[in-house]
């Protein structure tokens, strides 16, 4: 889901509405006059008209996120920096979406990101990272680019560390480009499709690039050998940047989003990590629950200590309007966690994309560089 800027919603949204309307007046009738109209060019113009409506229609202030998104902590939370199990000494993640192929142009995202831990004298430590997405959206081919880097510092409130405060700031440089010559407006469409006409609009530039600073806080606790919890605040676009592609000065608001999770051992096979998170901007609410099952296969002489595979699955939806549900399968082994969700589209949208929405696959990877380690051990390799 993306950030479509106001302007664009504003200016546009209301014609694109009013069009689909006339051809869906039209349609019927252009198939009893005109036989001799082809099905396949009117899908292929209501395609493109559907691609660009749910870019400015339903994408109203949202920020990319995945359906995994405790499995990028990067993107989460820049607080989340360098919070991992700390007998490691890095974290590489990687995930991939693709959504709404069935309907036109899929949304694509790709993101990667590396980040370590670095101890300080006492039991704190600091984190850094750099976190790099890449997302195509649409069949204007909306696109941003973003790199960001992150900092971290983790506190530890008690002797017995089992509580511990991190701050992080995230800071970024984006470039958003859209092809505004594969967009089809009101006036470049006619009873018979497309009639070739110029789009007429006061487009100043295809591409932007703009400068974006995200903050974020988070605590963990550790209530005792069976239950941890962990949970923050994010406040993105603290900067409040300027992005727009008709030369105004349209500001990304700051949006602010909580999150939390859990890892409950139910004994020492089997544990439960539900997860949350809640955002709201303008209208626009994202509110996400997942509940995720992992359970460890009992331990074989052929496998070395550690080795043993832990298969997990679960299932997350969007509960703010219920319009998606995603099963979650995955595997861990030793230091590799992979999980694969797909969406299962249940809103309105549903009859035009036969219930299909959008295939996802996330990677965790821990790693060591010093034979050393940090005295404090954090349950939470799958946050």
């Amino acid at each position: 889901m993306k950030i479509v800027e106001k302007e664009i919603l504003h200016w546009y949204t209301k014609k694109l509405r009013m069009k689909i309307l006339e051809l869906r007046k039209h349609y019927s009738s252009i198939v009893n006059r005109q036989s001799s109209i082809r099905y396949s060019s009117y899908n292929r113009v209501s395609q493109i008209i559907l691609s660009i409506f749910l870019m400015t229609g339903t994408a109203l202030s949202q920020d990319i996120h995945f359906t995994q998104f405790y499995a990028s902590p990067l993107s989460l939370n820049p607080a989340q920096t360098g919070f991992f199990n700390t007998s490691y000494d890095f974290r590489v993640t990687a995930n991939y979406r693709s959504q709404w192929a069935s309907i036109g142009n899929p949304y694509l995202t790709y993101s990667a990101g590396g980040e370590g831990q670095f101890n300080l004298k006492n039991d704190d430590w600091i984190g850094a990272g750099l976190y790099v997405l890449k997302d195509k959206a649409g069949a204007g081919d909306l696109s941003a680019t973003k790199i960001n880097l992150s900092g971290s510092y983790h506190k530890v409130l008690d002797k017995e560390q089992n509580n511990i405060l991190s701050f992080g700031l995230q800071s970024g440089y984006i470039i958003r480009t859209l092809d505004f010559d594969k967009l089809v407006f009101g006036n470049q469409l006619d009873d018979d499709g497309p009639n070739g006409q110029p789009n007429g609009e006061p487009v100043t530039g295809s591409s932007m690039s703009y400068f974006d600073i995200n903050t974020g806080i988070s605590i963990f606790s550790r209530l005792d050998d069976w239950l941890a919890l962990n949970g923050g605040i994010t406040i993105y676009h603290i900067n409040s940047p300027k992005e727009t592609f008709l030369g105004g000065d349209n500001r990304i608001k700051q949006r602010p989003l909580f999150h939390a999770g859990a890892i409950w051992s139910i004994n020492d096979l089997f544990d439960l990590t539900p997860n949350l998170f809640y955002s709201s901007l303008e209208g626009a609410k994202e509110f996400h629950i997942s509940i995720i099952g992992n359970y460890k296969l009992q331990s074989s002489s052929k496998l070395k200590s550690g080795m043993q595979p832990i298969l997990f699955g679960g299932i997350q939806f969007r509960a703010n309007n219920f319009d998606a549900l995603a099963p979650v399968v995955g595997i861990e082994i030793k230091d590799i966690r992979v999980g694969i969700s797909y969406d299962v589209n249940v809103s309105d949208l549903s009859p035009a994309t036969n219930g299909k929405g959008g295939l996802e696959i996330s990677l965790i990877y821990l790693g060591r560089l010093y034979s050393i380690s940090h005295d404090v051990i954090i349950p939470c390799f799958r946050f």
